[in-house]
Formats: C-alpha cells, structure tokens, sequence
C-alpha cells in the first residue's frame, strides 16, 4: 500500500468551503457539517491506497 494520492493523511476539504480551506465551511452542510474537511471517498479515510 501506498499514500493515497487523493487526500492528506485521510481527509479532504469538502466542496462547500468553495476553495477557502475551513472558514469558509457551510455550517449547514451534510457533508462535513461545518468542518470543512470530510473522509477521502477514494481510500475510506485510511491515507492509503
């Protein structure tokens, strides 16, 4: 196994920061609920792929 290419150490910044990192997150939102950063979809939050 290697690192996941897709992520940082298993999370990713969720769509609804618009590209503003976690400040920008969407307190509302169902994917993060205003965190910000969500479980990487490509290797289920492990950082390995």
């Amino acid at each position: 196994m290697s690192e996941c290419p897709e992520c940082n150490g298993g999370q990713v910044e969720c769509d609804c920061t618009g590209g503003l990192g976690r400040r920008g997150a969407n307190e509302d939102c169902p994917a993060c609920g205003g965190d910000g950063v969500h479980t990487c979809p490509a290797c289920n939050g492990s950082g390995r792929s």
